[in-house]
Formats: structure tokens, C-alpha cells, sequence
């Protein structure tokens, strides 16, 4: 199974689509990387770099362009129901693509923030995050672990809105993905380009907790949104 999804999805990189969302890449990370930082070690530009509110709202949305795009480029539930045995089946083969996609484009993407910071960065210390007074290092493990629970997150999302016919659910679903590309500021943090774009709370123990209950949200909401989609017989014909 993981090798035929990864030569679907390694075909798809082959393609020009991918290559125009590497050039983008690259021009999105020059925003940051060239816009004046009080400090200028590796670590504080890289979370500098991550929390640049644009650079996530834009890199949020190649991801979910990549998606819908690989969906209408290989998604075909009358051809792959016949192939795989089931809409299920379908269903899962598909999403293991969709996150494998995702995973990879998002490491591509944090290998060139990686090589365009060594050039620009005044050296390699530790540095504080004096928003919480904690070691950077710290901060990004944690906000690296957050930021791809997110993009699996909505991930899965735009997946379901593809999948679903049904116009109301699809339209919400995308209404929700949209949202959270936003950005609401320190006073409405409720989205999770607010959270990655570095919005502060009272504590990081706070901003753990609210990350974590938003996390359960949308959970159970993918958990619903599942059952009235997935659960609703799909025509293969």
C-alpha cells in the first residue's frame, strides 16, 4: 500500500505543480528572511521566519491548492472503487496520499527555510523566547509538533470537503479552512494561523492548553464530519 502511494504521490511531484509551489516557496521565505530582526541568531530566525503571519497564510494555502489539485488529477471513485474493493478503500488510499503530500512538501519546505537562514543568521547560540522566557529550541520543538498536527488537520479537512456532494457541507468545510488561515490577533487567538503566527497568551502553559482543546475540537468535528460523509453510500457507477 505505502508503495503505491508513494509513486502516485511521487508522480505528482514529478509534475509542474509542485515545482511552481517550490518557486513560491522560495519567494514567500524571502520575506522574512530579508525583512530587519532585532535578533539575528539561527534559532530566533527561524522562528521568526515560522511565525511571519503571511508566510503561514500563504504556505497554508499552496498546501491545500496542492490537495484539491492532486484530488481532481487522481481521485476517481468509479475507476478505484472497482480497483481497491470498496468506497472505504478508496477513501483511505486516497487520504494516505493526500497526508504523504503533505508531509513531504512540508518537509521541502522546511529544508529551504533551513538553507536560506544559515546564510543570513550572526551564529548559532541559545537563544531566549521572551514571550514565555524560554529557551527558542524548546518553543519550536513544541511549535513544530503543533504546526503539523494543524496542517494534518486541515489536511483532512479540505480532503472531506473534496469528497463530500453534498454543496452545504462542503461549503462549511471550506468556510472552516478559510478561517483559519486568519489571523484575529492576541485578543482572538481561536484560529490556528493566530496561534502559529506567534500571538501571545497570558502563559505557555495557557497557550498548551487552548492549542490542545482546539486540537480535541476539531477532532470530534472530523470524527462527525466523517460519519455524515463517509458513512452516506457514494455512487461509483
Amino acid at each position: 500500500m505505502f508503495k503505491n502511494c508513494y509513486n502516485r504521490v511521487k508522480k505528482y511531484l514529478n509534475s509542474y505543480s509542485s515545482f511552481g509551489t517550490i518557486f513560491f516557496f522560495l519567494l514567500i521565505l524571502a520575506v522574512p528572511v530579508l525583512t530587519y530582526k532585532i535578533k539575528t541568531d539561527f534559532l530566533s530566525i527561524l522562528l521568526f521566519s515560522y511565525q511571519y503571519m503571511i508566510v503561514n497564510l500563504l504556505v497554508l494555502f499552496l498546501y491545500i491548492t496542492n490537495i484539491w489539485n492532486y484530488l481532481q488529477k487522481n481521485f476517481s471513485i468509479a475507476y478505484q472503487a472497482h480497483r481497491y474493493g470498496s468506497v472505504t478503500g478508496v477513501v483511505k488510499n486516497v487520504l494516505g496520499d493526500v497526508l504523504l503530500l503533505i508531509l513531504v512538501l512540508d518537509l521541502v519546505f522546511f529544508i529551504l527555510s533551513i538553507s536560506s537562514i544559515i546564510m543570513f543568521n550572526s551564529g548559532y547560540i541559545m537563544s531566549m523566547y521572551e514571550t514565555y522566557n524560554i529557551p527558542n529550541l524548546y518553543y519550536l520543538i513544541y511549535y513544530f509538533i503543533i504546526r503539523f498536527i494543524f496542517i494534518l488537520i486541515i489536511a483532512i479537512l479540505t480532503f472531506l470537503a473534496y469528497y463530500t456532494n453534498n454543496k452545504k457541507l462542503r461549503f462549511f468545510i471550506m468556510s472552516l479552512v478559510i478561517f483559519n488561515l486568519l489571523d484575529l490577533g492576541n485578543n482572538i487567538p481561536i484560529t490556528m494561523n493566530s496561534i502559529l503566527s506567534g500571538n501571545q497568551f497570558s502563559s505557555f502553559g495557557m497557550e498548551i492548553l487552548s492549542t490542545i482543546i482546539m486540537i480535541g475540537v476539531y477532532i470530534v468535528l472530523i470524527l462527525i464530519l466523517k460519519k455524515l460523509i463517509l458513512s452516506k453510500k457514494r455512487d461509483i457507477g
